[in-house]
């Protein structure tokens, strides 16, 4: 496949109907103008601090929260309870020679 079947082929039928349209010159770009840029004042940045400080606190105090409410007060300490009347007694254990 050399220079000549491309040429002819299929990228010279786009630059031929399309080319002209896609192409952009000097004159069509637009002027750039600078967005004007704010200042990073002492101020901004502690508010911003103290944001993002209050934020943390509530989110971390808020999952610690939920990690806690999660604990089931039954199962929290002695865990060898008698079982109530009319309960299941517990499963024994057998070991498995594998």
């Amino acid at each position: 496949m050399g220079v000549s079947v491309l040429r002819w082929g299929r990228l010279d039928l786009f630059d031929r109907f399309w080319g002209k349209y896609m192409t952009i010159g000097v004159e069509d770009a637009s002027t750039v103008q600078g967005a004007p840029v704010r200042q990073v004042t002492l101020g901004w940045f502690l508010r911003r601090s103290l944001l993002g400080l209050v934020i943390l606190v509530v989110a971390m105090g808020g999952l610690a929260w939920l990690t806690y409410a999660s604990i089931d007060p039954d199962l929290d300490g002695n865990l060898s309870t008698k079982p109530q009347h009319g309960a299941l007694p517990a499963a024994r254990v057998v070991p498995v020679d594998l």
